[in-house]
């Protein structure tokens, strides 16, 4: 079980050594108390992320199959999903249904639906109205205003998967804006 449970396990390498001399020190476990695992998390986003074999030369030689091919199909692999969550997240994202970082424009802050949270997936409150054909509305009339009453919950804290969201979401909103 411990291999799978990439979160928590020792972190290796510049970055592993580093914290592992700070903490070392008594002010050091104050300053770095819990650095594992969001370490560990970037790490994991990093590997996945659709862009990760451009900055990265372990991907970048596990793509290419330097590394062996079990690495190369599991980078493969996490690249592939990686972009697809991407993907999904953008599309979702574009139709209001996540939301990125709260918006750095004051005007846009004050149109917001009420209720509006950041880094949070949008769904149909209770009682929302719905069509004549007896289908919900959906989420945004022509003008962009919500057509009922919207609950936003919070996707932040699953990680590394909420990395994945905000980037795409806050991806999303940058572009729109």
């Amino acid at each position: 079980f411990a291999k799978y449970n990439t979160l928590t396990a020792d972190i290796n390498g510049t970055i592993g050594r580093i914290t592992r001399d700070v903490q070392q020190h008594w002010a050091g476990r104050f300053i770095l108390p819990f650095a594992t695992v969001p370490t560990n998390s970037i790490r994991v986003l990093f590997e996945g992320h659709p862009v990760a074999a451009m900055f990265s030369s372990n991907v970048r030689n596990s793509l290419i199959g330097k590394n062996g091919a079990k690495m190369q199909n599991r980078a493969m692999g996490r690249l592939a999903l990686g972009t697809g969550l991407m993907m999904s997240v953008g599309y979702y994202a574009q139709q209001g249904r996540i939301t990125g970082a709260m918006p750095r424009n004051a005007e846009v802050r004050k149109s917001l639906p009420p209720g509006w949270q950041p880094y949070s997936i949008v769904m149909r409150g209770e009682g929302f109205p719905v069509g004549e054909d007896g289908n919900p509305l959906p989420y945004y009339d022509e003008a962009g205003l919500p057509n009922g009453p919207l609950v936003y919950v919070s996707y932040q804290g699953l990680e590394p998967v909420s990395a994945f969201l905000g980037i795409a979401a806050d991806t999303v909103d940058r572009m729109n804006s």
